[in-house]
């Protein structure tokens, strides 16, 4: 009479290293399934605006100032040619530009005439002139009135001779 063989004393042990190997590459996919489960739940909630129609940006405003020369504060009687864009909030602030044009050009003569020459050769130095070119045209023309929404001064020709 033929008996089955008995189990061979390592197949019992190679069975505990299949079952630990299963349990082990379970529990990693289990980890790795909540993270990412748990790490993409925010991301959800922050992109669903994004899904929104987005509301378009209204174009800027800019208004040209038609290109002129100014003497600088120098003893050697150096000049700037400039030209000269100008963003405002809106058209209304556009419309109050262009009425008020020769006004505009001579605050800008004036703040340009007060400037040395040797402040415009460096970039801060014609950011610095852009900044008081900005506040004195957003400068109300009328005492009872608002300043004009000036967002920025934008120098299209720069030239100091």
């Amino acid at each position: 009479m033929a008996t089955s063989p008995p189990n061979a004393p390592g197949s019992n042990r190679m069975l505990w290293l299949i079952i630990m190997a299963l349990a082990l590459v379970i529990v990693t996919g289990a980890a790795i399934g909540g993270t990412y489960f748990f790490m993409n739940d925010g991301d959800k909630e922050a992109a669903a605006p994004a899904h929104a129609p987005a509301v378009p940006k209204p174009a800027p405003v800019f208004v040209q100032i038609d290109p002129f020369t100014a003497n600088l504060s120098d003893p050697r009687g150096r000049i700037l040619y400039v030209r000269i864009a100008v963003k405002v909030d809106d058209s209304k602030a556009a419309e109050k530009l262009a009425e008020h044009m020769p006004e505009v050009r001579n605050r800008i003569l004036m703040t340009i005439a007060d400037t040395k020459a040797d402040n415009l050769t460096s970039a801060s130095g014609k950011q610095s002139l852009a900044e008081s070119l900005q506040v004195a045209i957003a400068r109300p023309f009328y005492e009872d009135e608002d300043a004009i929404g000036v967002q920025e001064v934008l120098f299209t020709d720069f030239i100091v001779q």
